[in-house]
């Protein structure tokens, strides 16, 4: 699961770890508040953008932008 919220990097979570801590790490690079995000189609990416509409994709194994 990943999370976004007005900052400029995004949450990445494993709630189905069980695991007291489920926050796996966060996907940094933007410098503008990120206003959305969408997973690929059966693809392990992650697309972002932000404020003044800089696109990233992620891969979401290794929490990369490629």
């Amino acid at each position: 699961m990943i999370s976004i919220g007005n900052e400029i990097y995004a949450n990445v979570w494993a709630p189905e770890s069980m695991k007291s801590d489920m926050h796996q790490g966060r996907l940094v690079g933007h410098k503008k508040p990120i206003n959305d995000g969408q997973f690929i189609n059966k693809a392990p990416f992650f697309v972002t953008m932000d404020d003044i509409n800089t696109i990233f994709i992620w891969d979401t194994k290794t929490l990369t932008a490629i």
